[in-house]
């Protein structure tokens, strides 16, 4: 073979060589998880919108019921696929250091029982739920895999009433947002569904809105079915009636912002009372035998 045909095709060879897939050679190639290799469910319908770069979605739900976390876990872990993603709980922004070590762990009883330090896991109204956890777990797994994923609570200890824990809580998110540059990422915030109106500056999402315009708000929908409520007789299952649109998750948008300033509704079927993480709680499979003056303070606590 003449030499510089050799050379050429040496120089090919090579190239080639240098654009194969790297075979697992021991300890030279990086074995992390590939996050193709990570399992997510299928999109909601309509659910696409939220999950592109930059979006900011805040979902008002009813405190409590198993569905509402699974479903921003499955946002969550489609939305990672592609790029970041920021996620914010309605918990104290002081477990921030609680919160970044579990999901660097393991996930053991060991690192759970080191998160449940935190006094928030005592509280028994819902945000604190199996749930909630399953929703950190969610989000462990997916850094774990190697996407990029961010958490962190918003809410803490505001004085002067709740206009000024709604305020507080906003300005938290918009921090950590603009920390964070969430114009590269997208992000997901879940709230109770009060606290994500918009209409007037009373609310949170209100004030998350003035300083992120394209926000959107989403009010909770669901079937029927429980939710874990504290309410003056105590905590535990309350049975719920929505309205039935299938047993199909889906998020619909409107064209205009409806009297409390929700954009639209995230629709999650039939739900189901999630309880406390920690403690010794049961819920009860037939909810039906609540009280109505029970249910009644909790529709009024609740407005």
């Amino acid at each position: 073979m003449p030499r510089l045909v050799y050379t050429v095709a040496l120089i090919v060879s090579l190239g080639a060589a240098c654009n194969r897939p790297k075979k697992n050679v021991g300890s030279q190639v990086d074995t992390a998880p590939a996050i193709a290799e990570v399992d997510c469910p299928p999109a909601s319908k309509g659910a696409a919108v939220l999950m592109q770069k930059g979006s900011i979605t805040l979902f008002g739900e009813m405190h409590g019921t198993s569905e509402i976390p699974s479903f921003v876990g499955e946002l969550a872990c489609l939305a990672s696929k592609t790029g970041r993603v920021i996620v914010g709980l309605e918990m104290p922004s002081s477990m921030k250091g609680g919160l970044e070590a579990y999901l660097a762990s393991d996930g053991s009883k060991e690192a759970q029982q080191e998160l449940f330090k935190h006094r928030f896991w005592s509280y028994e109204d819902g945000r604190s739920s199996h749930a909630m956890l399953a929703l950190i777990d969610t989000l462990r797994e997916l850094k774990q895999a190697g996407r990029a994923v961010q958490l962190f609570g918003f809410d803490g200890m505001f004085l002067l009433g709740a206009e000024a824990r709604d305020k507080g809580m906003a300005t938290n998110i918009i921090d950590t947002l603009r920390e964070s540059d969430s114009t590269n990422a997208v992000a997901l915030l879940l709230s109770g569904n009060m606290h994500a109106q918009t209409s007037t500056e009373r609310w949170m999402g209100w004030h998350v809105r003035k300083a992120f315009p394209h926000l959107r708000s989403l009010n909770n929908a669901y079937s029927l079915g429980s939710a874990w409520v504290c309410t003056g007789d105590g905590c535990g299952p309350m049975e719920l009636h929505g309205q039935d649109r299938g047993e199909k998750r889906l998020v619909e948008l409107s064209d205009k912002p409806d009297e409390h300033g929700y954009d639209g509704i995230f629709y999650v079927g039939a739900v189901s009372a999630s309880a406390p993480a920690t403690g010794d709680h049961v819920v009860k499979a037939d909810v039906s035998k609540n009280k109505p003056s029970v249910r009644s303070k909790a529709t009024a606590a609740y407005r």
